[in-house]
């Protein structure tokens, strides 16, 4: 692994040999753990894993830091292609493994302001030119719940109305909180592609705070790039609201937070462009819908 892949702060320290780096206050804590190389958290038992999948496992684990604790969200990936990014030009690109490429990100939206996962550590093992083992841990997000729980039926809610309530609003503060985030996120040319209301999470307080996670996929891009990039979140935002049955007012809330001017008008570009990225997600689903009745027929 070369520095060149590395884009979040610096302070962080290097162990094994370089191969993963921890954020220096949790330096003690992997030792307590007897994570001392990238095969000891690769193999490590002493965590909770909460999803397995084929090639990855996320899992949590409690971290003692100072005199207290934190919960670190680990992802693990095994034997994993290694993922061509694009940089800034749209043209020039370099091979990330999943658990870095989530830690770069998470250090971009860092640098540009945007609330987002706190890195904890990550790191990587190379597999020949196209493969490798990564991992990335960030610190759990207290107190906050994913964005789209607040349009779920009570019954299909993980958090009971004790832990937050969600009504007009609640939806509503969480609505501008995740358009202020998509704002600035966007304005620093960074693109999800994975934008649903699902990968916001909100504190259950209601405070207008929304942070992105799940950020494997971002992207930096400039050019006819960006644009495409960019109608494609929206495309995304606007199938979620869609799937969650969001009301005109909520939709209006987005667009005042995410394109409005300073009024609180939104403007007819705005909703011209909202329109064009709901004319693709309509058209994306037509053409699964034909490729399946396809599949079906034949």
């Amino acid at each position: 692994m070369t520095a060149r892949h590395y884009q979040w702060p610096d302070d962080y320290v290097p162990l094994d040999g370089g191969r993963f780096r921890v954020r220096p206050d949790c330096v003690s804590a992997f030792d307590t753990l007897g994570w001392r190389t990238f095969d000891d958290v690769m193999s490590a038992t002493n965590l909770d894993v909460v999803r397995r999948l084929d090639a990855r496992d996320n899992c949590v684990v409690e971290l003692p830091v100072g005199t207290g604790m934190i919960v670190g969200y680990v992802k693990r990936h095994r034997v994993r292609s290694l993922r061509r990014r694009y940089l800034e030009s749209g043209r020039d690109r370099a091979a990330e493994s999943p658990g870095l490429a989530e830690a770069n990100a998470a250090g971009w939206c860092q640098a540009a302001g945007v609330p987002a996962l706190s890195i904890v550590a990550a790191g990587e093992r190379l597999l020949g030119k196209r493969r490798s083992d990564s991992f990335f841990i960030s610190q759990e997000l207290a107190g906050c719940v994913p964005a789209n729980e607040h349009w779920f039926p009570f019954e299909q809610r993980a958090h009971p109305p004790s832990v937050f309530a969600s009504d007009s609003k609640t939806r509503m503060a969480a609505i501008r909180s995740v358009a202020r985030t998509t704002r600035r996120f966007h304005e620093a040319n960074l693109f999800h592609a994975d934008l649903y209301l699902g990968h916001f999470f909100v504190p259950s307080d209601a405070t207008p705070t929304a942070y992105l996670v799940d950020l494997q996929r971002v992207q930096r891009l400039t050019g006819v790039a960006r644009t495409r990039a960019l109608t494609k979140d929206l495309c995304q935002l606007h199938g979620s609201f869609n799937h969650y049955r969001l009301s005109r007012g909520e939709r209006d809330e987005f667009l005042a937070g995410y394109v409005g001017n300073p009024d609180g008008t939104v403007s007819l570009s705005a909703r011209i462009h909202m329109q064009a990225a709901a004319a693709r997600w309509k058209l994306r689903r037509l053409r699964r819908t034909i490729q399946k009745r396809g599949k079906r027929a034949a």
